[in-house]
């Protein structure tokens, strides 16, 4: 496969997880917005500091299967304001 300016892409290392702890698929919200944009972004704050979607708060786990990206495209939950949930830090 190749990248946007024709090079080879390197391949992903094969413990690479995506990560997929969207409540809705990104994309499907208003254009020109990201997940860092919404209100339902959380912080956890651990040795590392974690995205997650307050949205899907009962899907977390302690892995990056339920992580979040903060500049992907927003869903169709998307609400636009400050992040009205805590940030949660770790013991």
């Amino acid at each position: 496969m190749k990248d946007l300016f024709g090079y080879e892409a390197k391949p992903r290392g094969k413990h690479y997880v995506k990560p997929a702890g969207y409540v809705m698929p990104p994309g499907s919200g208003p254009d020109e917005k990201t997940c860092k944009d919404c209100k339902h972004l959380c912080r956890i704050r651990f040795a590392n500091t974690y995205l997650k979607c307050g949205l899907a708060r009962s899907a977390w786990t302690g892995g990056r299967k339920s992580d979040i990206l903060a500049n992907s495209p927003a869903c169709s939950k998307f609400e636009e304001g400050e992040h009205l949930q805590e940030d949660i830090q770790g013991a």
